[in-house]
């Protein structure tokens, strides 16, 4: 049985141990890139954030999951997921270890998330109140402005949009090759007729394109 002053003692060396870490490198932070919300088949960078306050701390990464050893990677502070399923979410931890005084340090757990579908974004108009509606049809007369807004559900951080313009059977984007939120139009001309579509673009990642909407113009008699 420990005596009160042997509990002591245990206490004061672990408060030494971690004070002695402290003052060689921090505490890791987990940084999940490109965002801790995935997509099915997006590659996942599992980054071990630390700053070494000494220049002879060397460090070795290991990286958990679930707090099981997923992957031990030496002196590279990173690991890849080359394509996210949904088997691969769960809480993350990465540790630092300084072998030559025996310290190892953890993160606190980072949970990452994939969704169960691909993901398909969401192609508004905004109409002549400036209210965006879905729909899938969209008369405008000649002279008239008018927008288009993509948007990826859910957490949309990192993503780039392209916008395509009567891709039918295959067909080759025609003149619409913008990237951005919004694709907006100040004068309507008949070269806008056309079936418009957009798709998303994170790092090398894409999504599926989205439904279609069919813009008309009509002469403005």
């Amino acid at each position: 049985m420990q005596t009160p002053g042997l509990v002591l003692l245990i206490v004061l060396t672990a408060l030494t141990d971690l004070e002695q870490a402290e003052a060689l490198y921090s505490r890791p932070v987990l940084k999940i890139l490109p965002n801790a919300s995935m997509w099915p088949g997006e590659a996942v960078i599992l980054q071990c954030l630390v700053q070494t306050k000494q220049p002879q701390v060397h460090l070795k990464y290991r990286f958990f999951k679930d707090s099981k050893e997923l992957q031990y990677t030496g002196s590279v502070e990173s690991m890849k997921i080359a394509a996210a399923a949904p088997a691969s979410a769960g809480n993350y931890q990465c540790e630092a270890e300084y072998e030559e005084e025996g310290m190892k340090r953890i993160s606190v757990p980072v949970v990452l998330k994939v969704e169960h579908r691909k993901v398909k974004p969401i192609l508004m108009m905004k109409d002549r109140k400036s209210i965006l509606v879905p729909c899938e049809h969209f008369i405008i007369k000649e002279g008239e402005s008018f927008s288009l807004k993509c948007q990826i559900p859910g957490d949309s951080t990192g993503w780039q949009y392209i916008w395509h313009k009567n891709i039918d059977e295959g067909l080759p984007a025609d003149g619409c090759q913008k990237y951005g939120l919004t694709y907006s139009v100040s004068f309507a001309k008949p070269i806008h007729f056309g079936k418009y579509r957009c798709q998303g673009r994170r790092g090398d990642f894409y999504s599926d394109f989205s439904e279609p909407i069919m813009v008309n113009i009509t002469e403005n008699i």
